[in-house]
């Protein structure tokens, strides 16, 4: 079993499964309201959210934050007022803080090929390892798992699932900081729209670009992401000067770190294409053993029917190992190809 770290799992670049592309206008809500236990949390609430957009749902706890993003996702409540008119080709995906999507009779293996029936057992492993599910663990059922354990089975499910628009409710909740880094990572190169509601804050900042704030004299819709919402909110008025400093800082702070997460990320990219081609070379020895194997077996049904099952899984395998090998040089190679054109044009101004 590998050292409970996340090395291994961090050689890996996720991403969700592509998806058909949505409309503009992904969904636009009119007159939304909504009340619980005689309480009223909110009303007459318009809210137009476009492709791409990344939109944070924030406020105390019992607010409505919940309430809302179900509403929003076409399961509220029937009582709960308002009309949410839904764009073209959306396929939305439901991540919620109970976990509802898990089956708690299923293992994380039978999780897993819900959704991806065409991944074999050794396949779903392999992906399964990348969110620390070592030895047995793919084949321990969900009831009996931790919350940390379900959470990452959750997301590890959602990433394989074709969708463009995303609903998460605390989806940081029982990750730990590596777990939520990963997500991050995979939500900000997410093509689709997201709708989230959290309250970790370091997780709001990195991914959110648009927030709905739920304040004690009523919803607030800020066209910025969450960190530009709390500076806003947690200061003094600043005077033109420190504006124009601390922007010079925030952009300077923002170039490094988008620095620092790319060089990471290309990293991780090229760790991940050379053990990539370990993986096709020794399915590929594998698979000439087993050709072999099948054309000594002769008339043998018994020994074809075995060398016959091994020969559908390792092709099926390689195809897998191939198909992501192909996508992540292409991207290596336009990275590149990006970076010494970036630095010729950087010569250029030097000479």
């Amino acid at each position: 079993r590998p050292e409970d770290t996340w090395e291994v799992a961090q050689r890996v670049s996720f991403r969700f499964v592509p998806a058909p592309r949505t409309g503009d206008i992904v969904f636009e809500a009119t007159g939304l309201g909504a009340s619980r236990g005689g309480v009223r949390l909110f009303e007459k609430l318009d809210l137009l959210v476009r492709r791409g957009e990344r939109l944070a749902v924030v406020g105390p706890n019992g607010c409505g934050k919940t309430t809302l993003l179900k509403l929003i996702s076409g399961s509220g409540d029937p009582n709960d007022e308002g009309n949410v008119r839904v764009g073209s080709n959306v396929l939305p995906g439901y991540f919620d803080q109970h976990l509802g999507s898990l089956d708690q009779s299923r293992s994380a293996v039978d999780e897993i090929r819900s959704v991806r029936g065409d991944m074999n057992e050794d396949t779903t492993r392999g992906y399964l390892a990348r969110f620390r599910f070592w030895g047995d663990q793919p084949f321990q059922k969900v009831a009996s798992m931790s919350g940390g354990e379900r959470s990452r089975l959750a997301l590890a499910k959602l990433l394989l699932e074709p969708r463009n628009v995303l609903f998460l409710d605390e989806p940081t909740n029982h990750l730990d900081i590596p777990a939520a880094e990963i997500l991050e990572e995979a939500l900000i190169h997410f093509d689709g729209t997201v709708v989230l509601v959290s309250h970790d804050r370091r997780f709001l900042e990195n991914v959110s670009t648009r927030v709905v704030a739920f304040r004690p004299e009523g919803i607030e819709i800020f066209p910025g992401g969450y960190g530009q919402l709390s500076r806003r909110t947690e200061t003094v008025p600043p005077t033109s000067a420190d504006r124009a400093a601390s922007d010079d800082r925030t952009s300077r702070r923002a170039q490094f770190e988008a620095s620092k997460a790319a060089s990471r990320l290309q990293q991780r990219k090229q760790r991940r294409f050379h053990e990539l081609e370990d993986l096709i070379a020794k399915a590929e020895q594998d698979l000439a053993h087993v050709n072999e194997s099948m054309s000594r077996a002769g008339d043998s049904w018994e020994e074809l029917a075995k060398w016959t099952g091994q020969q559908q899984k390792l092709e099926t395998d390689l195809s897998y190992f191939m198909q992501e090998w192909s996508d992540l040089g292409d991207e290596l190679a336009s990275q590149e190809q990006a970076q010494e054109q970036e630095q010729g044009g950087e010569t250029c101004r030097e000479d």
